[in-house]
């Protein structure tokens, strides 16, 4: 992927140069791997120009020497469009899940213009068998609050992966921008989520941002 520091057509393994000048360059950010079972690399990240964010994916099957043209999955690249309707995507998060042999993907979707519109969603999912294909969003609202108290603290997944433990739950990472750390798990392979317990503004034993996970070999995570 290449930012908006990126040289354009640098030859640098892994980058694609956009050809455009700098000013009017979009910019490529939070990026999520995944490894699917073939083999397989999917890199998704959100294409960021002004006030316009959409998540687009990439393939790779030679361990990322080479990767597939750009496959969008959501948002908008217009940022006229973005501020009218409020549609964007960024801030993935994703995990393979080898029980149900798909992608899982969490994202952020919330409608920064119209933060209380009707219909705005502010944490969304889809799932892929391969990561061509993608499911149509879910609004993960009902157990991940897009807005948190106090207000105007937002909740925000990625940039990253999620893990999967041996006995099958799914778990990622979140964090707000008050920088309070969560986690969220599903045992149904994401058609249902369970949050943390909500940490207060001020309790700073789980103060955190942009946090990751690994799983250790005792397993613990």
């Amino acid at each position: 992927w290449c930012d908006a520091g990126c040289i354009p057509n640098s030859s640098s393994v892994g980058t694609r140069s956009l050809g455009l000048t700098k000013a009017k360059r979009p910019m490529f950010r939070a990026p999520a791997l995944v490894q699917l079972p073939s083999g397989t690399l999917l890199a998704i990240s959100d294409e960021r120009n002004g006030s316009a964010t959409r998540l687009l994916a990439r393939r790779s099957s030679d361990l990322g020497r080479s990767f597939s043209p750009p496959t969008f999955i959501a948002g908008s690249n217009s940022s006229v469009e973005a501020k009218a309707t409020g549609v964007r995507a960024d801030m993935p998060a994703a995990v393979y899940d080898r029980v149900r042999a798909r992608g899982v993907l969490i994202y952020q979707s919330g409608n920064y213009f119209q933060p209380d519109a009707k219909g705005s969603c502010g944490i969304s999912q889809r799932t892929s068998p391969d990561g061509w294909r993608w499911s149509r969003a879910t609004c993960l609202d009902a157990a991940l609050p897009a807005r948190l108290r106090p207000h105007p603290d937002v909740l925000s997944p990625g940039p990253g992966a999620g893990l999967q433990l041996p006995s099958g739950r799914l778990l990622f990472a979140l964090h707000s921008s008050f920088k309070r750390a969560m986690v969220v798990w599903s045992d149904t392979g994401g058609d249902s989520w369970t949050l943390s317990r909500m940490p207060g503004p001020d309790d700073a034993s789980v103060s955190g941002s942009e946090c990751q996970m690994a799983a250790a070999k005792n397993g613990s995570v």
